[in-house]
């Protein structure tokens, strides 16, 4: 998979959690890192080549959110966690090349 395959999965996948957590728990739920994470933590595994745990998933979903607030608050969301995860899983996927 190139980077910009597994970007656009991330994306995709992200997207489709987050609708997902929307239909069960409403537009704003306070716990919505531990509901999108268990929506696509095995997915994210697969695309990331990666076997980080649940809670690993949930913490990096809340450092991203953070991060994408402070220096890309009008981004795309799910496109730019996408590539927030890219970047600190780069080095599980030598050539990636992201």
């Amino acid at each position: 998979m190139t980077a910009e395959e597994q970007h656009a999965e991330l994306t995709r996948l992200l997207r489709a959690g987050i609708t997902a957590v929307h239909v069960e728990h409403g537009t704003s739920p306070l716990e919505w890192p531990l509901y999108l994470a268990q929506s696509v933590h095995d997915s994210v595994n697969k695309v990331l080549g990666s076997t980080m745990t649940l809670s690993h998933l949930i913490s990096l979903l809340v450092q991203a959110d953070i991060a994408q607030r402070g220096d890309a608050p009008g981004a795309d969301w799910p496109s730019w966690y996408a590539g927030w995860l890219q970047e600190r899983y780069r080095h599980n996927r030598p050539g990636l090349g992201v």
